[in-house]
């Protein structure tokens, strides 16, 4: 999910936005499915998606990258945008790989 306030608020500890929107950050957040309807944190898992402080706006999902699986992308407040790209062969079992493509990457297997 991506993350962003919308009402300014103190600034985030380890906010590296310019003045404008450094009281609008938050930190990004994944859900991994636990096989029963039920989705928890996983934020160890998603490098440096959910450990910057960014103003995040929107999130598509399609297969950038024309290798039959899905990416993501991410887009900003202050335009910066972001990929998270699948390292692993499409499956037809529901799971996919998501590696976080900033300056951590993490690799997990989700269903």
């Amino acid at each position: 999910m991506v993350n962003g306030r919308v009402l300014r608020a103190a600034p985030r500890p380890g906010a590296r936005l310019n003045d404008h929107w450094r009281p609008y950050g938050e930190e990004n957040h994944l859900y991994e499915n636990d096989g029963t309807g039920r989705f928890a944190s996983v934020p160890a898992v998603c490098g440096s998606l959910c450990s910057e402080v960014e103003v995040s706006r929107g999130l598509a999902v399609g297969d950038v990258d024309n290798d039959g699986d899905l990416d993501a992308l991410t887009t900003s407040g202050d335009g910066r945008a972001g990929c998270i790209a699948t390292r692993a062969p499409a499956t037809r079992t529901g799971s996919c790989c998501v590696r976080s493509t900033g300056r951590e990457a993490a690799t997990r297997w989700a269903r």
